[in-house]
């Protein structure tokens, strides 16, 4: 296939998640739409989404994007690593708004409210 974007889908028993780059989840501005369900690298760099709502949205803003559609590699693990993973949270650095401008935002806001 022509240039067809390529992940990576492991499972285990019980459970399955899509490998994704935490830039690309960035980019298709879906970082606060992913639940704790999901894991984190070690490093802050990859995400495991799980497979029954956080895929769904990653594949939703690809479509919405108007991304090609992609292909995986399933990997099944028993055990996998990635149940020894953190749970997903937005990396600081990643954030749409670091919190001290989220926090101004909201006392301006305030402010405001009060005249």
């Amino acid at each position: 296939m022509d240039n067809v974007k390529r992940y990576r889908f492991f499972h285990d028993p019980g459970h399955g998640w899509l490998e994704v780059p935490v830039e690309e989840l960035k980019a298709l501005e879906i970082l606060p739409h992913i639940t704790g369900y999901s894991y984190i690298s070690r490093d802050g760099h990859t995400a495991y989404l799980e497979e029954d709502c956080d895929i769904t949205t990653f594949h939703n803003a690809r479509a919405t994007a108007g991304l090609k559609d992609y292909e995986y590699d399933s990997i099944y693990q028993d055990p996998t690593f990635i149940r020894g993973l953190p749970n997903f949270q937005v990396p600081e650095n990643m954030l749409v708004r670091p919190p001290e401008e989220i926090k101004r935002v909201f006392s301006l806001w305030n402010e405001l409210q009060k005249r």
